[in-house]
């Protein structure tokens, strides 16, 4: 049976993503796409037994699958993999048996390409082999082992702090247990500050630092093994102050670094903060810098960047994160990629205890806060594309609602027309309850008695849209797209030039007011000398945007189903003999929600989850139906549960010590 346009639009995308498959060409991946076939797996079923022939390619569409091995009769869980990864590459190609099985930890589909289609595509398209048997060497590595075994990509962060000691310690610590929390990879803390070891103690571990080290030393794994620490977390710490390594060669420096990035999926290096020669090395080494600044420490955050350039020496190119801690019960005046509320009370069980973590219930949003700083150094953000809908847009709410109770993160959102609307009030720091209770103050009443307050002289739309930007300064007040909780971003159309705009700066409500603006009904938003609209015209579906902001993993919502099946849009029937034609408003709103299903349909390609919540049973225009639309988006959502946390390892049960931290 023929694959569907969106499962097969799903196929090439994998194929494309694919390090093996994607640099066959266009031509040679769309044959391929057009030779997969639809299969499903029920959970604790097994794909794949060890020692099986290789008999196809297996795309993981949804779902959770884990790689298991076989020692002494025991099952040991080597991986999981999820939505868009592949199994069975090298036996597709080698047709050697498999050295692992693979079983469904949840339910789950697949697209397989069998090895007899795929060796008559490589028949006829002879160059594909020499392309394979150059990729073949290099990916043999990447057959599934026990993770210790298999090669990883890695990122070396220097975390450059213009904190207090005290501050320093505690918030180092829960950023790095947050990390092995969130991304369940091998993360390293080396610390070279001059006070190295004081992180590890403050862990209750006791560092060992030698006198001296040898140039050997850090050129050989096995002596690092012995002079690391490891918190029963999984963390591993190592301690080596600046003067012993000033001591040894520096030449042994960069590759002693280069061996701690080939053992280690993340290294988080605490550098000296003054000029130094160790920090410039450090500097150089670095995939990215992050600087970390506190409003309480305002005279160590001019020093300390200064110290910075000055360090950075020629490498002007490295990526630099700004990460700020403010006053939790103060807006963050300070713009900055992360903002982290923190109080100095934060401390107090430190100085009690000696234990740097935070409480959980007296520092909630730090630890919201942290996670999603954790998330971002392990490049797993999550964005959520807000798609545009009006009435339907409720079903988002009930989506959020599920997505709490489920504590699947929100890293960054953008949103469309009625996206826009509701994810600002979410982004804004307003809870999926708050939202819900909001939405249902529009009733019928309230409908009626605000449109026609609003209506104005036909010009170049039939409302002035008064009403609805008094409703949302009500709710969201003067506030800036730099002073929201989550990153936000809202998309409108240019209605002179067609062009899609989309904003992030300035007030929420002015953006959230331009991109809510349906033509014809409501008069474009004069906007810094454009004339906006409804942004659903050109991006109905906001998945590139969320893409572009940083997101690591990308949930559409998409509410334009085919309108052909909306139910609710359908007109009574008649026993007039005659044909009635559609009214006006029918008509306006077919046009709109045909062409917007149309875009969404491509827009919605590169995500990993798409959402689509079935609201065939209402109209556009049903703002007064919220409580039976936001149960519809429930509905949608916890079915897309599953797929979402099969792409966050913070959901799988192989962390050594289970964490109770707030996501």
């Amino acid at each position: 049976m023929p694959l569907d346009p969106q499962t097969r639009a799903e196929g090439l995308y994998f194929l494309r993503r694919n390090p093996l498959f994607g640099p066959m060409g266009e031509e040679v991946l769309s044959e391929l796409v057009e030779k997969l076939q639809h299969s499903r797996l029920d959970k604790d079923a097994f794909l794949l037994h060890e020692g099986d022939l290789g008999e196809g390619l297996y795309l993981i569409k949804s779902g959770r699958v884990r790689i298991v091995s076989h020692e002494r009769g025991m099952e040991k869980t080597a991986t999981y993999l999820g939505r868009g990864e592949a199994i069975g590459e090298l036996t597709l190609l080698t047709g050697e048996p498999h050295g692992y099985s693979v079983r469904a930890d949840t339910p789950c589909e697949f697209l397989v390409l069998h090895k007899a289609d795929f060796d008559a595509i490589l028949e006829a398209h002879p160059i594909v082999a020499i392309h394979l048997s150059r990729a073949l060497s290099h990916r043999l590595a990447l057959s599934f082992h026990l993770p210790e075994h298999r090669p990883h990509t890695h990122t070396f962060y220097s975390l450059i702090q213009a904190l207090p000691h005290e501050a320093m310690l505690i918030f180092i610590a829960n950023l790095s247990i947050a990390l092995v929390e969130q991304t369940r990879r091998k993360v390293l803390l080396l610390d070279l500050s001059p006070r190295s070891g004081d992180i590890a103690r403050s862990l209750g571990l006791q560092p060992v630092i030698a006198p001296e080290i040898q140039e050997e030393d850090l050129t050989d794994f096995p002596s690092i093994r012995r002079m690391t620490l490891t918190h029963p977390s999984g963390l591993e710490t190592l301690s080596l102050p600046p003067k012993i390594l000033k001591n040894s060669s520096f030449n042994s420096i960069p590759p002693f670094f280069e061996l701690l990035k080939d053992n280690y999926d993340f290294v988080l290096a605490i550098p000296p903060v003054e000029v130094d020669e160790l920090s410039q090395v450090v500097l150089q080494e670095a995939d990215k810098a992050v600087i970390v600044t506190w409003d309480k420490a305002p005279e160590l955050t001019e020093p300390v960047r200064q110290a910075f350039q000055t360090n950075l020496a020629d490498k002007t190119d490295l990526p630099v994160m700004e990460v700020h801690l403010h006053d939790p019960a103060v807006p963050a005046a300070v713009r900055a990629d992360f903002r982290i509320p923190w109080s100095e009370d934060f401390h107090q069980p430190f100085r009690e205890s000696g234990s740097p973590f935070l409480e959980q219930n007296q520092a909630r949003d730090a630890f919201t806060a942290l996670s999603r700083l954790a998330r971002a150094l392990g490049k797993l953000r999550v964005g959520l594309a807000m798609g545009s809908g009006a009435a339907y847009g409720y079903s988002l709410i009930g989506l959020l609602k599920v997505f709490e109770r489920e504590h699947i993160p929100i890293d960054l959102a953008a949103g469309t027309s009625m996206g826009a609307l509701l994810g600002s009030f979410f982004c804004a720091g307003k809870s999926p309850l708050e939202i819900e209770k909001i939405s249902k103050t529009i009733t019928k009443k309230w409908l009626f008695e605000n449109i026609l307050g609003d209506l104005t002289v036909p010009h170049s739309g039939l409302m002035a849209g008064q009403t609805l930007s008094g409703f949302l300064q009500s709710i969201l007040g003067p506030i800036e797209f730099h002073q929201l909780s989550i990153p936000f971003a809202v998309i409108a159309t240019d209605i002179r030039t067609g062009d899609e705009v989309v904003i992030k700066e300035g007030r929420v409500a002015d953006a959230v007011r331009a991109s809510t603006s349906l033509p014809i009904l409501f008069k474009p938003v004069d906007y810094k000398g454009r004339y906006l609209v409804d942004g659903g015209l050109v991006n109905p579906v906001p998945t590139s945007t969320i893409a572009n902001m940083g997101a690591d993993i990308l949930i559409s919502v998409n509410l334009t189903a085919k309108p052909s099946l909306r139910r609710g849009m359908k007109r009574k029937q008649s026993f007039s003999l005659v044909p009635q034609s559609p009214g006006m408003r029918e008509i306006l709103f077919k046009m709109i929600y045909t062409m917007q299903y149309e875009i969404a349909q491509a827009r919605t390609e590169i995500a990993h989850v798409v959402i689509a919540p079935d609201a065939r049973d209402f109209t556009w225009t049903e703002f007064h139906r919220a409580e039976e639309i936001i149960k519809v988006g429930e509905a949608a959502a916890e079915e897309a549960v599953s797929k979402i946390k099969s792409l966050l390892p913070f959901f799988s049960d192989h962390c050594k010590v289970k964490l109770d931290k707030a996501v």
